[in-house]
């Protein structure tokens, strides 16, 4: 093959070596455009004909974010005491708070002791607690009473920041 484009190249003429040159040399400057310009190009244009859609895109996520921000703070529960919050979730739990079983220890802490109550009633509080009342459950100890679902608790309680 080699010996084939040999031959058939030397047997032409300068004139005609020049012309197939430059034929090869325009063929391979449009097979350049066709394969990589051109697809270069219109991915460009698509590209610069979506930046005015992200750029919408963004200030809606924005927007969209400062609205959320906004409800969750006026969705956050007037800054009172954690002690009455507690007794607060107790009650609407269905757990009957005896006076002093919640002690409070400083601004962002509670002391919660309970002499028996029905652990799903105390798992309901806890829950309560910790999404409507931005708390965190510190720590807890539950002990069987022996009967039933019955348990005594003992737990300590934080704000959330």
């Amino acid at each position: 093959m080699r010996e084939a484009i040999r031959a058939f190249w030397q047997q032409r003429s300068g004139r005609e070596r020049s012309i197939l040159g430059a034929g090869a040399l325009l063929l391979l400057i449009a097979m350049a455009y066709a394969y990589l310009w051109l697809p270069v190009s219109r991915e460009r244009e698509r590209l610069l004909g979506r930046v005015p859609e992200l750029r919408i895109a963004v200030q809606d996520m924005e927007h969209h974010t400062r609205e959320l921000e906004r409800l969750r703070s006026a969705a956050r529960p007037a800054d009172r005491d954690l002690k009455s919050a507690i007794e607060e979730a107790g009650a609407a739990s269905g757990i009957a708070v005896a006076p002093g079983a919640v002690t409070q220890q400083g601004a962002d802490q509670a002391r919660v002791s309970i002499s028996a109550v029905r652990a799903s009633q105390w798992l309901r509080c806890i829950a309560r607690l910790q999404s409507a009342h931005s708390t965190a459950l510190v720590s807890t100890r539950m002990i069987s009473l022996g009967d039933g679902d019955r348990v005594r608790i003992e737990a300590v309680f934080a704000r959330s920041k």
